[in-house]
């Protein structure tokens, strides 16, 4: 009798906390963190790395173009295309499966420990 007026009391606590505590940490605002904007018509990121100084992210787009971010002033700037055959006029700002071949889709960023190339 005692096991199961124990087990009532803990799992009363256990959905007390849980009701009382999770808003407060559901609704903590983290300044710390903030949202990246990627240029305009774009889709993506599938991956994202930083380089050996901290620098980026580097991030794979939709249309074929791998962007670096430059800070808040200035945000996300061309930094390489996944396709020698690839131009500007045809592919930026473009997502359809039908250009991938044209494009690029850039999947599965890393920079290489020992060069630093991406």
């Amino acid at each position: 009798m005692e096991t199961v007026s124990i087990r009532k009391t803990v799992l009363f606590v256990q959905i007390w906390v849980m009701l009382n505590v999770s808003p407060s940490v559901a609704l903590c605002r983290f300044p710390a963190f903030s949202k990246l904007q990627l240029p305009l018509q774009t889709i993506g990121p599938e991956a994202s790395a930083f380089d050996r100084k901290g620098g980026g992210p580097y991030t794979g787009i939709a249309d074929g173009r791998i962007v670096k971010y430059q800070g808040p002033r200035v945000g996300f700037t061309d930094f390489a295309v996944t396709s020698p055959n690839r131009t500007k006029a045809r592919c930026d700002g473009k997502n359809g499966p039908e250009l991938q071949q044209i494009c690029g889709r850039p999947f599965g960023l890393e920079f290489y420990y020992r060069t630093g190339d991406l």
